[in-house]
């Protein structure tokens, strides 16, 4: 199966074959304007059931993003660069809320679905913000780290029970583009009819050779 067919295209489509995570902003603020319609079309994202079950928190404040990067670990220095800081939480308060109003039960404290339910969308509704932003000149990284201290990370989000944060996205105006980072090969990620690992121990080795390479060019470790 080839990587890529060059006839089948489209903007979207070079969009992601040309996208890299930015962790290095201009100084300059992002219009909230700019910002809500991101957001206005991210939320469009696909819903398990139509809960919805996510709320976004938009963090400009300097301290505030200073403290977020400290529950992080420290690293991150984009988080206080960036001039927008997003938090995309999984939240079942919402549906907890509506259960109760209807007299239905709910019971998402012992449900590993509705773990995985809410993660989901709300995974599903970051990375359509994440398009949605580079489509109209904006840089974006996402930051997992911010899980590193995840009750920290609440606190410092104000975040009430039954919301936690998934990931964040820091977004603003991109120094540079980097390169792209390689990925695996497709024929060891994209099976058909069944799962097949046939060529899956050559497939890695190459791609280590790859990223290896990727990252001496750009003067980083490997």
């Amino acid at each position: 199966m080839p990587d890529a067919i060059e006839e089948i295209d489209s903007s979207l489509i070079r969009q992601l074959q040309d996208r890299g995570s930015i962790r290095e902003y201009r100084p300059d603020p992002v219009p909230d304007e700019m910002i809500t319609t991101v957001l206005n079309a991210a939320c469009r994202a696909p819903s398990s059931c139509n809960q919805e079950s996510y709320s976004i928190v938009v963090v400009r404040d300097i301290k505030t993003r200073r403290k977020i990067r400290e529950a992080c670990g420290g690293g991150q220095p984009q988080i206080e660069q960036a001039p927008v800081f997003i938090a995309f939480c999984a939240d079942t308060r919402r549906v907890a809320h509506a259960c109760a109003k209807y007299n239905e039960p709910f019971d998402a404290e012992h449900s590993l679905e509705m773990f995985l339910v809410s993660s989901i969308d709300t995974a599903l509704v970051g990375m359509c913000a994440s398009l949605a932003a580079e489509s109209i000149g904006l840089g974006t990284v996402m930051i997992g780290a911010v899980r590193n201290d995840v009750i920290a990370a609440s606190k410092i989000l104000g975040l009430p029970p039954k919301v936690y944060v998934v990931f964040g996205l820091c977004v603003g105006w991109p120094v540079e583009a980097p390169p792209c980072k390689p990925r695996h090969p497709l024929n060891i990620v994209v099976h058909h009819e069944h799962y097949d690992g046939t060529g899956m121990e050559d497939g890695v080795t190459e791609y280590d050779r790859t990223l290896a390479a990727h990252y001496r060019s750009r003067g980083m470790p490997t």
